[in-house]
């Protein structure tokens, strides 16, 4: 028994997953504003603790390479998936990677970004994977998710539902390292973001970019 627990530990650690996310951003009074989500502590379609669970995030997942051309594919299908968005995305473009981060599983992340109007909100119904979502500055989203307060809070609220791993022990509380680089990826590049926002305004003929995603329900232009 112990012989097979210990092989799909290191079968986990040798498994590599290939994300696409996607960073909702806006200007807002001339500040450069990001969308994030709380992650879902469990999933809600296996009922097994989430990756990163109750994080704040960006929108993305796995590819699929039977649906996914590419991890922009990816990241614009999380993308709504996750919220249940079906407008068109604009401007969309590779915001930073490949990157990578280990944790049980080792992930290698494409991030995408695309613009949404300064005053775009998208409900939830709150039994998704996404709890919660709301737009922030960038450095304020890296202020909550690593301050004191918020761990206390991510403690909390692993001990209430009870989260453990795969062996049983008490889960631990998973770092989106690479959420928070780009988070301050956001922070440090805010002036040519919004020079690029700007530009993308002066030419409305090219500011809408096609999902590549397709399926029912979407709109998609030609």
């Amino acid at each position: 028994m112990l012989l097979n627990k210990l092989s799909d530990i290191n079968l986990l650690m040798s498994y590599t997953l290939e994300c696409g996310v996607l960073v909702p951003l806006r200007v807002a009074g001339g500040r450069l504003e990001t969308m994030m989500g709380r992650r879902n502590f469990f999933n809600p379609y296996n009922g097994r603790p989430m990756s990163f669970p109750g994080e704040w995030a960006f929108f993305g997942g796995g590819k699929k390479p039977e649906i996914d051309r590419d991890l922009r594919d990816t990241a614009v299908r999380e993308l709504r998936e996750e919220l249940g968005y079906t407008n068109d995305l604009v401007g969309l473009f590779q915001l930073r990677g490949p990157v990578e981060q280990s944790f049980g599983i080792h992930y290698i992340m494409d991030f995408y970004a695309s613009w949404f109007g300064s005053d775009v909100h998208v409900p939830l119904r709150g039994d998704g994977e996404v709890l919660v979502n709301g737009w922030m500055r960038p450095s304020a989203w890296s202020a909550l998710s690593t301050s004191r307060s918020f761990d206390r809070q991510q403690s909390e609220d692993f001990a209430r539902r009870e989260l453990v791993d795969a062996s049983g022990n008490p889960l631990e509380r998973q770092m989106p390292t690479q959420q928070i680089l780009t988070l301050d990826y956001l922070a440090q590049h805010e002036p040519e973001l919004i020079a690029r926002y700007n530009a993308l305004e002066e030419k409305p003929a090219s500011r809408i970019i096609s999902p590549l995603f397709r399926a029912p329900g979407f709109h998609v232009r030609p």
